[in-house]
Order: C-alpha cells, then structure tokens, then sequence
C-alpha cells in the first residue's frame, strides 16, 4: 500500500474470542506494514510477571502484562527506523499500553490506541488515567467513552469514534432452518460484563416449558450456576464453525449486560438475521435501534420473558427484526471500519507532521 508513512500495528489475541472474531480482526483489513500479535497469557514465566507486576504501577493500564512490554519495545525499534514517519495503532490500547505514554516525548512515532473498556470500568482498568492525555489520537467504540472523556478534560481533536466491525464473510444468515421441531431455542454467549442475574430470571420463568431450550456459552467457571436447569444446555471451547451454527440454529439471541461499549456477540447475531433481546446500557444503541433489536430496560427480566413469548408466538416478527438487524450490521463490516481508520491515520500522520 503506497503510503507516506509506515503503519504499525500491535494487537493482543484475546483467548475467549474465537479466531472470527474480536478487534484483532481489523489487523487483516487496514494493510499494515508490520503486525505484532500477541497471545494473552496470564501465567508467564515468573521473572516476566515480577517485571509487569513493577511496572504495572508506574503504567497505563492495570492490565498491563509481558506482551504489552514486547509490544512496546517494538515500538520503539521501528520509532528509531522510521522517525516521525510511523504511525502505530495498539488495538487494546487500555489493556496492554504502559510505559510509552509516560515517556512520550523520547520518541517521534505517532500512537493511536483504541479504548474498549467502559467508563464504569476505567478505575480498574486504567492504573493512571492521565496518561490518556500523551497518547497521539485515541480511537473510540462508542459515545459513552466520548462523553466521559470530554467531560474528563481530554481535547475533542484527539479522539474519535469509529465502530467495532464484524466479518460478515463468516457470520451470515444460515441456508435453511434445521434446528429441532417445536423447539424455541435462546442463545446467550460471553462471559466480562454479563448480567447472569437476568439469565436466571428468565429461565426460571419458563422451567416448566418443555418446549423451550437456553444455549449457554460461556467460560467453565460460569457454568455451575446453570447445572440445576432441565433447559439449558451449556458450551465452553467452541470452535469457529460450531459457534457459527449455534448463532445460525437459535430462534433469538438474548444478552444481558451490566455495562457495554461495543459487543462481538451484539453484531455477529445481526449478522446472522437473528433478532436480539439486549438490555439497553452504555452504547448498545450506537449499534442497533428498536428497528433492530428488542430493547430492554436493565434487569427488566419480565420484559425479557416477554420479548421471547412475542418473538416464539409471532414468527413473523422474529424474521421481520432479523432482516432489519441484517441490514443495519452490513455499516459495520470490517472493510468499511478499515476505511474509516485508514482516515484517521492519514490525519494524525499529516496533522502531527505539518
């Protein structure tokens, strides 16, 4: 790609995300000339966890770990290459940036760090929140971050949102229906920031349906509160193909959440034409409306309950907000967010060069 510049980019894998999905997606769609990927590993060495733990203090994140140090001194090898020429993208800036922003002023390269974390989240994800600050442009995932930086003194002219994508090559809308005769099957996936409380709610409330079935995929430790449910059938360690088919096989995806910026599992059901009962908090409604998506209010179990009895007596209507959802996600295919961001480096490159 013929640039005046060298793009950089540093993603972390995420090991919950399956390999279709996540940020780290975008690294295959924005060209870069140099890619570090680094696998999240909780459990390194102990010399490596004694040097992140020391330096934890001192950094950005509170999650800062060995692979953000690798990352970084990566960093600074191509900043001493390319000088003011490079421009690097660390896609979970607010989880594996550290050091660099305290000492921004050794080096000319250019950092772009996109925040996913929510603002209820930023006190224990962010270990020195005014760091934010030294960071060259920050890339937001919805208007909520927005709102909370703006009102926290960041300048409007170093951040912008630009949507999470989703590969729409992969999730789409099954062939056929071809799941169980007489079966209404809800699906709910993940683990960080998901209201469980509701998910108990709600499956309580049809204990006694036989006809009825809850697909639960999330971490092993989350699985035990579900043990003592006839209807639920519970997933861990999918792969990309078998989560496919339980997004494409499901009549409704229901998701819970305490709080949320952006949402994988919000845009791969959209993507697969599946209507979604979401609780309405943080920026979910940057992404969906009441066209496309079933809006609840947080912990309103009982409207959630009723969402699936409208959804399970009205077909029509189910497929009616699956088509729309399917519409509204085609905004946020990864080639698109790519263009968007490719915007966005050529401005910090020739706003910080000028």
């Amino acid at each position: 790609m013929n640039r005046p510049y060298k793009l950089a980019v540093f993603t972390t894998t995420q090991p919950h995300h399956s390999s279709k999905s996540g940020y780290e997606q975008i690294a295959h769609h924005v060209g870069p000339d140099h890619t570090l990927w680094r696998t999240r590993n909780n459990t390194p060495p102990l010399p490596k966890r004694g040097m992140a733990k020391l330096l934890r203090r001192f950094a950005l994140s509170n999650w800062y770990q060995w692979d953000g140090i690798e990352a970084e001194s990566r960093f600074l090898r191509l900043s001493r290459r390319y000088q003011k020429h490079l421009v690097a993208h660390f896609l979970y800036g607010d989880t594996s940036l550290g050091m660099l922003p305290r000492f921004r002023r050794l080096f000319k390269g250019k950092m772009v760090a996109t925040i996913h974390a929510c603002p209820s989240d930023f006190d224990r994800v962010l270990a020195n929140f005014h760091l934010l600050r030294n960071i060259d442009f920050l890339i937001l995932l919805g208007g909520n971050q927005r709102r909370y930086l703006l009102e926290a003194g960041l300048p409007k002219n170093k951040m912008l949102t630009v949507p999470h994508g989703v590969d729409l090559s992969f999730y789409k809308p099954a062939p056929q229906k071809s799941y169980e005769k007489n079966t209404f099957r809800v699906l709910s996936v993940g683990n960080w920031r998901r209201n469980f409380k509701l998910y108990h709610q709600v499956i309580k409330a049809y204990g006694d349906d036989p006809n009825i079935r809850f697909d639960v995929v999330t971490a092993r430790h989350n699985q035990e509160q579900f043990s003592g449910y006839r209807n639920v059938q519970t997933y861990d360690g999918l792969g990309d193909e078998e989560l496919l088919e339980l997004y494409q096989h499901t009549d409704c995806v229901l998701l819970g959440l305490e709080d949320a910026v952006a949402n994988n599992v919000l845009l791969e059901s959209m993507a697969c034409a599946k209507p979604v009962i979401v609780e309405d908090v943080g920026a979910v409604t940057d992404y969906v409306d009441q066209n496309s998506a079933m809006l609840i209010k947080p912990d309103d179990a009982g409207a959630a309950v009723d969402a699936i009895r409208g959804l399970r007596t009205n077909p029509d209507k189910a497929k009616h907000i699956g088509r729309k959802a399917h519409e509204q996600v085609k905004r946020f295919d990864w080639p698109i967010v790519a263009n968007e961001l490719q915007a966005v480096y050529e401005m910090v490159h020739h706003n910080l060069n000028r």
